[in-house]
């Protein structure tokens, strides 16, 4: 059985606050909290897994008061709040593995540093017997608690942060497979990457077409956790049956999948005849179901020990809006600092994506590069100043790796040692030879634990 967590489901809706102890049994009707043992009116049953729990149990035992629990009956949808030193919402829906988490600061702080994030879960709430039955280790570990599991009494101990003991290498409640062995596969995924195609509608025999399709055939191979597109998808973002050409590409994954958005989606695409304008408009229309907050192309989400933080750098040429920049005071900058300060401490690894590179392996002037640093390298960016602090602020907060498009080409350079990929070989036209990058291609990463892995997957060159 995977890292468990079992919530106590109690008679009584007088249970563990957070920060009391708390052990139970699979199949067993009592709990021991704080050393009492206590009776259970609904034992916890394992499914795919994992240990599923009643709403109002499970709400009980993470101290979210009646009050704070709320269900719609229309979308089955149920929520949990938390007022307590923070302001937590946990949502989630029968038969949906995406949880989301608004994670607020409190009274009285700017709406824009709430962080709202998706956690993808591995299995979805449920119904049985008219009940509403939730995943419980998700919806804990939202709400800060850490879990352990006692495989020799086949027992979950959950607990504050650095009050669970570790979990042993006994047997586990499903399958008997080691512990140790349950925590690997738990703490390993793959998840791939690419970006780049400038796709033309209804061009299937176009090169853009042709490698975003190979693309997504070898990646449903590798079959991984989820996918992150880094933008350019299209050659314009109008008129708006472009992007939905796009997505349709997209659609064949297996796996999840995120897009970020890019340049190229901006070009043409604020009138329906795709003649003037940007296409931002378009691309928030499109991928409407992708984007946590209305109208707003950045956003993050979980993915088990990792947080996945997706910007919107379509803007950083210094030619757009100010505000649709990624600048030291922008709303999007703001959210970023405040993202990455809770990130860093639930989550053990982070990973960032972005269109437009902070760094190019090009000087001004060169490929798809408009500024230089002051290091020497060049940058996307068009304000290097802001580019320069963005890195800093990566690197404080021990950032595992950036990935970004909008350059064709692979490309890996390591500053103040955080990994920066240019990975844009999805199909469009390549800005450098084959030995120095310039082929087609995605990249393919492994989480494993505490270690990180990267590998380029190389894509046939179309006839």
């Amino acid at each position: 059985m995977t890292f468990l967590l079992v919530i106590l489901a109690f008679a009584s809706p007088v249970l563990a606050a957070p920060g009391h102890r708390a052990a139970l049994v699979v199949g067993k009707m009592f709990a021991t909290v704080d050393g009492q043992l206590r009776k259970l009116d609904a034992a916890p049953f394992v499914k795919e897994g994992r240990v599923f729990l009643p709403v109002r149990y499970l709400a009980c035992a993470l101290g979210v008061p009646e009050k704070g629990v709320s269900w719609a009956g229309k979308t089955q949808t149920v929520a949990l709040n938390l007022r307590d030193k923070r302001d937590i919402t946990v949502k989630l829906t029968v038969g949906d593995k995406n949880m989301t988490v608004i994670d607020g600061p409190g009274e009285g702080v700017s709406a824009q540093f709430i962080v709202f994030r998706t956690v993808q879960m591995d299995v979805a709430p449920l119904l049985k017997n008219g009940r509403t039955y939730l995943p419980a280790r998700f919806v804990a570990e939202a709400f800060g608690y850490e879990v352990g599991w006692d495989g020799g009494r086949q027992a979950v101990i959950i607990g504050q942060p650095g009050q669970v003991p570790e979990v042993p290498a006994a047997a586990g409640a499903a399958g008997n497979k080691p512990a140790s062995e349950s925590i690997s596969r738990e703490d390993s995924f793959v998840f791939d990457v690419l970006g780049d195609s400038k796709i033309l509608p209804g061009r299937e025999t176009w090169q853009g077409n042709r490698v975003l399709a190979e693309a997504v055939e070898r990646i449903n191979r590798d079959n991984p956790a989820l996918v992150v597109y880094l933008g350019d998808g299209v050659d314009q973002g109008g008129p708006v049956e472009n992007l939905l050409a796009f997505r349709k590409y997209l659609l064949k994954l297996r796996s999840p999948w995120y897009p970020v958005i890019g340049n190229h989606e901006l070009i043409r695409g604020a009138e329906a005849g795709g003649r003037a304008g940007d296409g931002e408009s378009n691309f928030l229309r499109v991928f409407a179901d992708k984007l946590p907050f209305k109208g707003r192309s950045y956003y993050s989400f979980d993915y088990r020990n990792s947080h996945f933080i997706v910007l919107d750098t379509a803007w950083q040429n210094g030619e757009g809006p100010k505000e649709g920049e990624l600048r030291p005071g922008s709303q999007q900058w703001e959210w970023l600092r405040h993202d990455l300060a809770g990130a860093r401490v639930r989550s053990r690894h982070i990973f960032i994506f972005g269109h437009k590179p902070p760094v190019s392996p090009f000087h001004c002037g060169g490929p798809d590069t408009v500024s230089n640093l002051p290091d020497g390298h060049g940058s996307s960016w068009g304000e290097p100043e802001a580019a320069v602090e963005f890195m800093q602020m990566v690197a404080s907060y021990h950032v595992d790796a950036v990935f970004s498009g909008h350059i064709h080409m692979f490309n890996r350079m390591d500053i103040q040692g955080v990994p920066y990929f240019i990975t844009a070989g999805a199909g469009a036209n390549l800005y450098a030879p084959p030995e120095s990058g310039g082929y087609y291609h995605y990249l393919r990463c492994r989480v494993d634990g505490d270690q990180v892995g990267y590998e380029v997957v190389k894509l046939p060159v179309p006839e």
